[in-house]
């Protein structure tokens, strides 16, 4: 590993890429509330650089994540530059909120309940993790687990075992 690496972007691809911050209930109005939001979660975690909120909110803008699976979620996140540690976040929301449709005309959107961010610093790393997650979001048992968790260690437990493969105990 040399001194420009952090362990994080030295990680095996096929392990999986643990979960490190889940928001339950997150309250807001709007898509730029709710991110804002879980932002500054992620920022006080010490997961994400400083320019993360202002990123993952002007990304979103430029290319919509709100995925139009049976049960809409959505994968918002931001360029490898504003991400200090690889993972992943899940929240899920206090009421549905409209996310713009990944792939989808600028009017379209997606009202969503459950977001999941891969704070990624190594997109190539991240792709066996990436794949597991977009099975997840098409599996409407598991996401209507997620979205039924009581509180957050509830939502961690699940997310364990939907999106690593790896339950915690």
């Amino acid at each position: 590993m040399t001194d420009h690496q952090s362990p994080s972007e030295n990680a095996d691809p096929l392990e999986a890429v643990p979960i490190r911050a889940v928001l339950h209930a997150v309250q807001g109005e709007d898509a730029k509330e709710v991110l804002g939001t879980i932002a500054r979660h992620l920022l006080a975690e010490g997961l994400v650089e400083e320019s993360f909120p202002a990123a993952l909110w002007e990304r979103e803008q430029r290319f919509p994540t709100g995925l139009p699976t049976r049960i809409p979620t959505a994968i918002p996140h931001s360029d490898a530059e504003h991400v200090r540690v690889r993972c992943l976040a899940v929240a899920t929301l206090a009421r549905p909120v409209r996310f713009g449709e990944m792939g989808g005309r600028a009017a379209d959107t997606v009202e969503t309940q459950l977001l999941v961010l891969p704070l990624v610093t190594d997109p190539e790393a991240m792709v066996p993790a990436l794949q597991r997650m977009m099975g997840m979001l098409t599996d409407e048992q598991a996401v209507a687990a997620l979205l039924g968790a009581a509180d957050e260690a509830e939502l961690l437990r699940l997310a364990e075992q939907h999106l690593t493969g790896h339950p915690i105990a």
